[in-house]
């Protein structure tokens, strides 16, 4: 991290249209035009020509000159999980990314990791996802217990919803045959046996205290360390989307930014639980971490009833009357159909965003920009989670996956995220994923412009999360700057990130 003594900052580089906005409120037709940005303390107080920016810069100042590069605004993600994200880069990764295309090759990977464990450690795997191998099975307890009966052993499925467990792992968290299952969970049990093979979907936070949270014991070291991978890849801002965060939650992000305040700002996403208990603050350490949006999750494996529909009247009402900000995660056809015939007959929902909402209609669609709901999604996984989109998606529902252009042409406001650990690429392969490189087996008749893409993580993304002074390069925004090496219009899965500031300060730079 570099510290700029001078009282006044000079940034000189290629400005991306789009993204910016001269103080005269004059735009640059063309990407190759420098801009001159002037700072002070931490934020932008003109955008404009060089020349100008020159003569009304006060002395002392000091220049960054990156003529040669295109400066953006920091990117924000809308939609991850930090402490599932931290969980990942301190595991065994067996994802699809890392090679593993079969069982045989997730046990052999899971038995050389064994090596390196004492009897009785624990082996969190990570990213496995049974349709993205040839033989479309997750491994069971038994198959498990073959490999290892002294140590517990946990495989978190690339969604991060589900785990399977050996017989070790199981006893640990005392799930035994008669464990009771609780709303909204599901233990698979075998066919002829009837006995529990170690698939629990739903559980995940239960499981990590029982076995997890012994296993990352210095969790503020490791999140400032994957907070500060986040700027290698341009990310400014942040958003915790766990839909059951804590007041604990809180105070973790809050120690690190303290002792470190140039990592990504972050919202945090708070649970509907925390409605009959103390609230997050609305901010602290000068809104380098506020209070996000209540996530609402729906259990969509199970069909959705008139009982349903009265409970989350209830925490609509209850949410209402905070006047809270909600997001809701949908996945299905189904459940996107639900909400909107919930908020048809409700008035004041509350409901700004739907977070992935894969499927959609047109007259979904439409519905949905009637009640000026946002749909965040994850351009990323196209790429990375293609073969089990190609198993799974039949050609009918394929011509409904991620209508995005349509979304955008009717006027919608699209926002992009990761959703990390569930999907790893940098924005800039997002953006490209979403627009130039969308895969052409994938609806490719949807794919957006660059610009579009653009906008979705950093303007639009600043507007769906309330975040004021950041998304633009603008005169009285945050410098929460990034400085790539090639054109991101043109090609932004071959841009890198050269520079990353946070308020003013380079906090990195290759």
């Amino acid at each position: 991290m570099s510290h700029l003594d001078s009282r006044e900052l000079l940034i000189i580089g290629k400005g991306v249209p789009g993204t910016f906005n001269f103080s005269d409120n004059s735009y640059p037709k063309a990407i190759n035009n420098l801009m001159g940005i002037i700072c002070r303390d931490r934020e932008i107080i003109f955008v404009g020509s060089v020349q100008d920016a020159k003569q009304l810069i006060n002395k002392p100042f000091q220049v960054i000159d990156h003529s040669d590069e295109y400066i953006m605004p920091g990117f924000i993600d809308s939609h991850t999980h930090c402490f599932a994200s931290v969980k990942y880069a301190n595991n065994l990764d067996v994802s699809f990314a890392s090679g593993v295309n079969n069982k045989h090759e997730l046990f052999s990977k899971i038995q050389l990791a064994l090596k390196n464990k004492k009897v009785g450690e624990l082996l969190v795997a990570v990213g496995f996802d049974e349709d993205m191998i040839d033989d479309n099975e997750y491994p069971t307890r038994e198959e498990l217990d073959t490999i290892t009966q002294n140590h517990p052993i946990q495989i978190i499925h690339r969604t991060g919803h589900a785990s399977i467990l050996n017989s070790l792992a199981l006893k640990k968290c005392q799930i035994s045959e008669s464990f009771n299952e609780p709303k909204g969970s599901y233990l698979s049990r075998n066919i002829q046996s009837g006995k529990l093979d170690g698939y629990i979907i739903g559980l995940n936070e239960y499981i990590d205290k029982h076995l997890l949270d012994h296993s990352l014991k210095d969790m503020d070291r490791l999140m400032n360390k994957w907070l500060t991978s986040q700027l290698s890849m341009g990310i400014t801002t942040l958003v915790n989307a766990n839909y059951d965060a804590e007041l604990k939650d809180w105070e973790l992000f809050k120690k690190v930014l303290t002792i470190n305040p140039y990592l990504p700002s972050i919202v945090v996403m708070e649970s509907v639980q925390s409605l009959n208990n103390y609230r997050f603050p609305p901010s602290e350490l000068d809104g380098k971490i506020t209070r996000g949006h209540t996530k609402i999750v729906f259990n969509e494996f199970d069909s959705l009833i008139d009982e349903d529909f009265a409970n989350f009247q209830i925490i609509i009402d209850n949410c209402r009357k905070e006047n809270r900000k909600i997001a809701i995660h949908l996945t299905t056809e189904n459940s996107v159909n639900f909400i909107l015939d919930f908020i048809q007959t409700s008035q004041d929902s509350n409901i700004e965003r739907f977070e992935h909402a894969p499927i959609l209609t047109k007259d979904q669609m439409k519905k949905i920009l009637k009640h000026n709901i946002s749909v965040v999604a994850q351009p990323s996984l196209l790429y990375e989670a293609n073969q089990k989109y190609q198993k799974t998606i039949d050609n009918q529902l394929l011509k409904k996956f991620h209508p995005w252009k349509n979304f955008i042409d009717l006027g919608g406001q699209l926002v992009f995220s990761s959703d990390s650990p569930v999907s790893s690429s940098s924005p800039l392969k997002s953006i490209a994923y979403a627009s130039i490189e969308r895969p052409t087996n994938m609806n490719i008749d949807q794919r957006v412009s660059s610009h579009s893409a653009i906008k979705a993580w950093t303007y639009a993304a600043a507007k769906v999360n309330h975040i004021e002074k950041k998304g633009q390069i603008k005169e009285g925004f945050i410098a929460d700057l990034i400085f790539l090496n090639n054109d991101p219009l043109m090609s932004p899965s071959k841009s890198n990130v050269i520079t990353t500031m946070i308020e003013g300060q380079i906090v990195y730079s290759t």
